[in-house]
């Protein structure tokens, strides 16, 4: 092989690479935008709605997007104060309720694309109560 066809090899092998390099960046680029996309729209739709309040006492105060791809819940407990709330009750039935409702399918689009979901959850006086940490991993586990 001559070192003129060595040269041309070396450039398209460099042209392939950057090729390569820039549809994978791309596509990461074009995912992660959509996925942002995704979660700002979602975050608007719950928010016309917000606040909220349930039969249970608990009002859904907003929804927020933060860095990365974490979909926080921001709720109220409107009849509670943190003294005089069973604390360590509270964090089991919310626990269990939480991982039941990542059964409705109408959760699946975040299942899909790897959300993390945050509930934090206030009392009356605005006294954190829980944060809640459910990793895409956690999904189904429960």
């Amino acid at each position: 092989m001559t070192q003129t066809q060595k040269q041309t090899w070396m450039i398209l092998a460099v042209i392939a690479a950057l090729a390569l390099g820039g549809f994978l960046g791309f596509k990461f680029y074009l995912k992660s935008f959509i996925e942002k996309k995704f979660l700002v729209l979602t975050m608007k739709e719950q928010n016309k709605k917000c606040p909220v309040t349930y039969s249970n006492g608990i009002r859904l105060d907003s929804v927020t997007v933060k860095s990365g791809s974490k979909f926080e819940y921001h709720g109220t407990l409107i009849n509670v104060e943190k003294e005089k709330l069973n604390l360590d009750s509270f964090i089991d039935i919310t626990h269990q309720r939480i991982f039941g409702d990542l059964k409705d399918p109408s959760l699946q689009p975040m299942k899909d694309n790897n959300i993390t979901l945050a509930y934090l959850y206030r009392d009356k006086n605005g006294k954190l109560l829980s944060e809640f940490i459910v990793t895409p991993d956690m999904y189904g586990k429960k």
